[in-house]
């Protein structure tokens, strides 16, 4: 299943990848860290920028699922500035989600990066 899920992410058809995050929380459980990391945080990750807000929102909604497997090198460097990003969101439900997002991965961030 895995291979497949990392090739459907990589998908340019907007739709798939939609399906695929309102989903997530089903099947993303039962993924390795190796693979949450190497695989399927870089392509869910690209949809924070995505012009879709719908997409957006989705892919915030998503982070806590898999926070808890993902290394510090992905939430510090990258995790972390996106969602920052996201804060200044024009859209008022997407600050909103990233806020309980934050709220939601506090406890998976090391001491330091939380006293920020």
């Amino acid at each position: 299943v895995a291979p497949s899920v990392v090739k459907w992410f990589k998908s340019p058809d907007r739709q798939l990848r939609i399906n695929l995050l309102e989903h997530f929380s089903t099947y993303a459980k039962h993924f390795s860290a190796t693979l949450i990391n190497d695989q399927i945080y870089p392509s869910v990750a690209q949809g924070f920028l995505d012009q879709s807000p719908s997409y957006r929102d989705l892919t915030v909604k998503a982070i806590p699922v898999i926070i808890s497997k993902m290394n510090v090198n992905n939430v510090n460097n990258h995790l972390l500035r996106c969602l920052a990003t996201l804060q200044n969101d024009m859209e008022p439900s997407i600050r909103y989600n990233t806020t309980i997002c934050v709220a939601k991965i506090a406890e998976y961030l090391t001491p330091d990066t939380r006293n920020k």
